[in-house]
């Protein structure tokens, strides 16, 4: 099962090799407004190439969360048990392509 909320969307996938656990749990940050989208109760994970990774062995939350820790935009997604790679959405304009800001 795929997940998506705002600017990241997450892809159910087979974990590659040679990752690393990161010292936090946050996917993205917003530029505009310092939100972020963090996981809970799972574990994040970066390819030496930068790509981030999800691994949960049991139900997580993913929670867009003000500097503050309450709750911004948009409401908690709970992950099903499994390995994720997380894509920050990009859109397309005459001039090529951007990152989507939350």
């Amino acid at each position: 099962m795929n997940y998506r909320q705002g600017d990241v969307y997450l892809i159910s996938c087979d974990l590659p090799t040679n990752l690393k656990t990161t010292e936090n749990d946050v996917l993205a940050i917003g530029e505009a407004t310092g939100h972020c989208h963090r996981i809970f109760d799972g574990e994040v994970l970066v390819g030496e190439d930068g790509q981030l990774f999800v691994t949960a062995s049991k139900e997580t939350t993913l929670r867009h969360v003000d500097p503050s820790e309450a709750e911004a935009d948009h409401k908690p997604i709970t992950l099903d048990p499994g390995s994720y790679r997380v894509v920050i959405q990009r859109e397309y304009e005459p001039e090529g392509y951007r990152a989507v800001v939350d």
